[in-house]
């Protein structure tokens, strides 16, 4: 993968605690390009789903991929472009793990563990001392 860094990838665990066998899971990460070159995320795929697909923000898929230009991190969340693996084998919920295969035009593939983890984190306050 030469001058990419994949940063922060992760599903967010739903609302009620658990995704359903047969969900439609989006998956984000942070690809950072630290070449010279400009390279392009082409495809993903997961033996956790029925497929994988680059998508747009209302799921639309992106056939030719997402650009990442050189020095730059692209953030691939829910406002943007971001992986959706379609139809889960079986139920996800925070804790878990996922592998994920990403591919690059120009810097081949890269397998991970991707982490199921809650969306958000209760606030709390400051503690009384007494």
């Amino acid at each position: 993968m030469n001058s990419l860094a994949i940063r922060y990838a992760h599903i967010a665990e739903p609302d009620d605690g658990v995704w359903a066998k047969g969900s439609d899971v989006a998956a984000y990460l942070w690809v950072l390009n630290q070449g010279e070159r400009s390279d392009r995320l082409v495809a993903a795929s997961s033996p956790a789903a029925d497929s994988t697909a680059i998508v747009d923000q209302q799921g639309k898929s992106l056939p030719g991929g997402v650009e990442l230009p050189p020095h730059e991190a692209r953030q691939m969340y829910r406002d943007g472009p971001h992986l959706l693996l379609r139809g889960i084998h079986e139920e996800l919920r925070a804790g878990d793990y996922v592998k994920l295969t990403v591919r690059f035009s120009k810097s081949g593939s890269a397998s991970m563990q991707v982490h199921v983890q809650r969306s958000g984190y209760e606030t709390v306050g400051p503690s009384e001392t007494g």
